[in-house]
């Protein structure tokens, strides 16, 4: 089953980019692995999550907040 995602644009425009989420809930972009944040999958309001990246996938419930594995993209950006 192929899965239909929304990129949502957050204010970091750098770490926006294109994301697959298998059944698995694991989600792949540009060749590095991403994990699931799941206590914010509910809020109405997941760009207040900067500087996180978070996709809308269809026929699911909710939002997924994809945190990057490797911190140092992270360094220097404070939440909003």
């Amino acid at each position: 089953m192929q899965l239909h995602l929304r990129k949502l644009l957050l204010s970091d425009a750098h770490l926006s980019s294109a994301i697959c989420v298998n059944e698995d809930q694991q989600a792949f972009s540009g060749g590095h692995a991403w994990q699931i944040s799941e206590h914010l999958r509910s809020s109405p309001y997941p760009e207040a999550v900067n500087p996180f990246m978070v996709v809308h996938r269809e026929n699911a419930v909710g939002f997924f907040v994809l945190r990057q594995k490797r911190q140092h993209s992270l360094a220097g950006h404070r939440p909003m």
